[in-house]
């Protein structure tokens, strides 16, 4: 007999409407166990029941291609798409060249670098100094810069982990 330990089953899900499918409305299939109590151990046609899901689950987990481990640091092709937007030579020089807190401010396109590094560093987070990913968010980083006492300041890097 199969004893019941995970108590996270849902009473409104498929598979217990499958295994309550049969039983009248008010019906108790668990016996003197009130509505949305889990019994402590299965009927043998509970137990056929928990066996045949739990093959159509391993055979579906089974089907699935193993996803491929990423190497520490590595950029998604999405952040990718994103990285060579703004790691472009040309967009990097003309938000390194900024140097007042007026130019600054009045930069569109230092606006826009600046609300896309906010998306790149969720992506970003957790990865470690040295790894790609950390370099690219560090490189944009600094170009966009960070005002200090009316300046820009392009030197500015994150700790250890973004």
């Amino acid at each position: 007999m199969i004893t019941l330990t995970d108590r996270n089953m849902e009473s409104n899900g498929p598979e217990f409407e499958l295994m309550m499918a049969g039983s009248e409305p008010g019906e108790n299939k668990s016996g003197d166990k009130k509505p949305g109590e889990t019994p402590e151990t299965l009927s043998a046609e509970e137990e056929a029941q928990a066996a045949h899901w739990l093959a159509v689950i391993e055979a579906e987990q089974a089907a699935k291609p193993p996803e491929p481990k990423k190497e520490e640091g590595e950029i998604s092709m999405d952040l990718r798409a994103k990285l060579d937007i703004w790691l472009d030579p040309v967009i990097l020089d003309s938000l390194n060249a900024l140097t007042t807190e007026k130019e600054a401010m009045e930069n569109a396109l230092r606006k826009v670098a600046k609300e896309a590094l906010i998306g790149i560093h969720a992506a970003c987070v957790g990865a470690k100094r040295g790894s790609e990913r950390y370099n690219a968010y560090v490189t944009l980083s600094q170009a966009v810069g960070m005002i200090n006492s009316g300046k820009v300041d392009h030197t500015r890097t994150p700790g250890e982990e973004v």
